[in-house]
């Protein structure tokens, strides 16, 4: 986990607020890891739970993560918000604070999470509270997509248009309309992911918080500690298949500690990660280029 952290912020796939929202995320699951492994501790070792500090301490922090943990795709979606919002100047301009407000808000509702679900009666509250960002987070995301793929329409199809109003589609704006576009189709995957995965989590707690046999409290107790296990390690998986930066960041890694150097070629994709075929999209720069001096 923490060596993806480091990928994260050294491969610069994406902007910095996103990355940073991104890199909190990690480091929830891990912190959540290691609460998980401090309450499996005392477990095995059959402590007075109960009346352990370190045990309740470790549980707190596991539900403030965890809560934390499935509010992290709704903030990310904000942020992909603030990114349409200033398409203008937002890759010159960082505006890194609001990444930072982002996270200290995510802090906010971990905490809260972690106060409200002392009281096992507020589980069910809280879970639909949760489904209910998430789902609003999906509907926000497509609502993105569509948008920015207009405006990328627009941008690239029309030239004469483009150039004709000084200033509308700078190659500030086009980079950022190109980069909303890249991360909210990797948003769009990890949210079916992050949806599955969510369910699975919420489903166990849920039925945690019910007054049930040892055996099935056990039950829920693995499926709700594989899961999160899953979801930590699977997470940067995926965002690695689709982050062509943290592939070469990774592999340069590799061939630091001694790994043969990998000899496969990545195919020359366009901004919605499709294949180009070579003679096709060199033609169309050439096109682009004569018409932008035209009409320059």
């Amino acid at each position: 986990m923490l060596f993806y952290i480091w990928v994260l912020f050294s491969a610069k796939q994406f902007h910095y607020n996103f990355n940073f929202i991104s890199g909190a995320q990690y480091i929830i699951h891990f912190i959540d890891n290691l609460a998980i492994m401090a309450m499996r501790f005392h477990w095995i070792f059959d402590f007075d739970l109960e009346s352990s500090p370190v045990f309740v301490c470790a549980m707190t922090i596991s539900i403030y993560s965890m809560v934390s943990a499935m509010c992290a795709l709704p903030l990310s979606i904000v942020e992909r918000c603030f990114a349409t919002f200033y398409l203008k100047d937002y890759e010159i301009n960082q505006r890194p604070h609001i990444s930072y407000i982002l996270v200290i808000f995510l802090s906010l509702i971990g905490v809260v999470g972690a106060i409200v679900l002392q009281n096992k009666g507020n589980t069910v509250y809280v879970v639909g509270v949760l489904i209910l960002l998430n789902v609003i987070a999906q509907t926000l995301n497509t609502f993105l997509r569509r948008w920015n793929k207009r405006k990328y329409d627009e941008c690239h199809n029309n030239i004469s248009l483009r150039f004709s109003r000084i200033g509308k589609y700078s190659l500030a704006k086009r980079f950022q309309i190109s980069e909303n576009i890249r991360s909210l189709h990797m948003l769009n995957i990890i949210i079916y992911y992050m949806g599955i995965m969510n369910v699975v989590l919420v489903v166990s707690v849920l039925f945690s918080s019910f007054d049930t046999t040892p055996e099935k409290q056990a039950l829920c107790s693995v499926v709700l500690d594989g899961s999160i296990f899953f979801y930590s390690f699977a997470l940067p998986q995926i965002m690695s298949c689709f982050c062509q930066k943290w592939r070469v960041q990774t592999n340069s890694f590799k061939e630091r500690l001694g790994c043969p150097k990998s000899t496969s070629i990545e195919p020359l994709r366009d901004t919605f990660g499709s294949d180009m075929r070579e003679d096709v999209s060199m033609n169309k720069y050439f096109d682009q280029l004569r018409d932008s001096w035209e009409n320059a």
